[in-house]
């Protein structure tokens, strides 16, 4: 401001250095205008993936389990976590129908919130006499009541997958007994929670 008002030869030199300054700055521009183009469309990219970033961590942050997914072989401990996390989260009542329930199975159950009612529906497997044997004995599910209230053992032949119901409310196929998880590759989905009342009606 003060060389476009003072009339020395100080003020006349650093017009010149603005204008000159200008100039350059105008040729840079020119120059490097790709690169400007580019680093616009970067500047616009990080925008976009910050906000998918921000909207995975805050997905993450939720209690939420996922609606669906895979777990690969050799993925024994995230199966697991996955599992537990769907038991903690009921509140009311759980029902597992799975055809091979052990006492790995009573162990994940444990996991649940004092006051829950659990419900397995599972086979019973022949001995090698060929006669009814039950993986869950009248013994085991006494010694789960005994620390871990309400548990009930129904013996049904009619199911095939292994289905989680979590407060009559969500329904998980899971194709992978509970004892198995992350043993082999395996899926599982979350379903129309209107599907859980034909269920019931065929236990």
């Amino acid at each position: 401001m003060l060389s476009s008002v003072l009339n020395s030869q100080t003020a006349v030199q650093v017009s010149i250095a603005i204008m000159d300054a200008f100039v350059k700055m105008r040729q840079f521009l020119m120059s490097n205008a790709e690169v400007v183009s580019r680093m616009n469309i970067l500047e616009k990219r990080q925008i976009s993936t910050d906000a998918k970033v921000d909207a995975l961590l805050e997905r993450l942050d939720t209690s939420e389990p996922p609606v669906q997914g895979i777990f690969y072989d050799g993925q024994l401990w995230d199966a697991y976590m996955f599992v537990e996390k769907l038991i903690i989260c009921a509140k009311v009542s759980i029902l597992l129908i799975d055809n091979w329930v052990t006492l790995e199975t009573l162990d994940m159950l444990a996991k649940k919130r004092k006051g829950v009612s659990v419900t397995v529906v599972t086979s019973e497997h022949l001995d090698r006499k060929g006669n009814p044997h039950p993986l869950i004995s009248t013994a085991d599910e006494a010694k789960f009541n005994s620390q871990y209230p309400t548990l009930a053992v129904k013996y049904r032949e009619n199911f095939h997958d292994r289905f989680l119901i979590l407060d009559e409310k969500e329904l998980y196929l899971i194709g992978a007994s509970l004892k198995d998880l992350g043993r082999k590759c395996f899926g599982f989905t979350k379903m129309d929670a209107n599907e859980i009342e034909r269920i019931k009606t065929r236990i």
